[in-house]
């Protein structure tokens, strides 16, 4: 899946996803509800989510992206979202690095599948005790 998203500052942050699969192909949107600051001043690591939408033909996907930026350029995403409408019942799962020089204009790599979802907690802004 290639992702095209129109500018990385908005909120929330509107993408085209271009798919070979037709279900994971559409508009995508996504707002950033977490980011952690780096533990010290001068690292520049850090991570957080969006709860994010994927507005297919026949369906959406919901559920949240996950990211990891580095000291580098490049960043690790992940999406893990659930189906609706003719979706019920599927999952997708993928992942991405950006590399920073077109962000967010990236190529996902994924799989669709029908059953449970993965077992990630759900995401919180809390840290906990």
């Amino acid at each position: 899946m290639i992702q095209d998203c129109e500018d990385v500052f908005a909120s929330p942050i509107i993408c085209t996803w271009t798919a070979t699969d037709p279900r994971l192909a559409g508009t995508m949107s996504h707002v950033w509800t977490a980011e952690i600051s780096p533990p010290e001043p001068d690292d520049e690591s850090s991570f957080g989510w969006a709860d994010a939408t994927l507005e297919g033909p026949d369906g959406n996907w919901s559920g949240h992206l996950y990211a990891v930026w580095g000291a580098e350029p490049a960043s690790q995403l992940f999406a893990v979202f659930s189906g609706t409408g003719a979706y019920e019942g599927w999952q997708f799962v993928a992942s991405t690095i950006d590399d920073g020089d077109e962000p967010a204009d990236s190529d996902w790599h994924g799989v669709a599948y029908k059953g449970p979802p993965p077992p990630f907690g759900p995401p919180s802004t809390s840290m906990g005790d």
